[in-house]
């Protein structure tokens, strides 16, 4: 059962998943965030390419923060990220002691992570069980986010361009989503600003 946090805490719930188990294979992401009173504040949904599953989880602590650090939320709230990968919580809380092929990914996430008041907890699965669903759905080829309970519809873009975004910010590329009334600019995903 999932636990509310404090009022000035935005809880973001996080997972990753790959089909064919614990090896590489075709993954997604995805997180949900919910303050104090259980409301669901944004949500998203990605394909991020054929990936392990430590790289999934990792790539969706980064998102959250990102997603995090781009709303109206990051003045007002502290950020919460939990997910129930055990190895995640550790790597980022001890990145000396963090296995060499994530540690770009997890000084990539604690580049995101300057100038936040944030924690990062670890869960167990049934608290998480929402992020595990929504990473499940893996879009191929475009991505899910969500405002509230309204999502937002993006044009579709090639699984790779989601992929190759989290690692390198130099170039981005622009498409439009619609929020159901407006439609808004969002860059390799990633909605500017997240308003409810």
């Amino acid at each position: 059962m999932w636990i509310s946090p404090e009022i000035e805490v935005l809880k973001f719930n996080i997972d990753g998943a790959v089909s064919g188990g614990f090896g590489l294979g075709l993954a997604g992401i995805g997180g949900v965030s919910r303050n104090y009173a259980s409301k669901t504040l944004s949500y998203f949904s990605k394909n991020v390419g054929v990936i392990d599953v430590p790289t999934a989880i990792l790539l969706a602590i980064k998102e959250a923060s990102i997603l995090f650090k781009s709303s109206k939320w990051t003045q007002s709230h502290r950020l919460f990220v939990e997910c129930d990968s055990n190895n995640a919580v550790y790597w980022i809380k001890n990145i000396h002691l963090s296995p060499a092929p994530f540690k770009g990914i997890i000084e990539g996430i604690m580049a995101t992570f300057e100038g936040l008041d944030r924690q990062v907890s670890l869960v167990s699965r049934e608290q998480n069980t929402l992020a595990d669903n929504v990473a499940k759905k893996k879009q191929i080829g475009c991505c899910i986010l969500g405002v509230g309970s309204m999502p937002l519809l993006l044009h579709a873009l090639p699984a790779l361009s989601f992929a190759s975004g989290f690692e390198s910010f130099e170039g981005y590329a622009c498409t439009h989503c619609f929020d159901g009334t407006n439609w808004r600019r969002a860059y390799w995903g990633f909605v500017v600003a997240l308003v409810s």
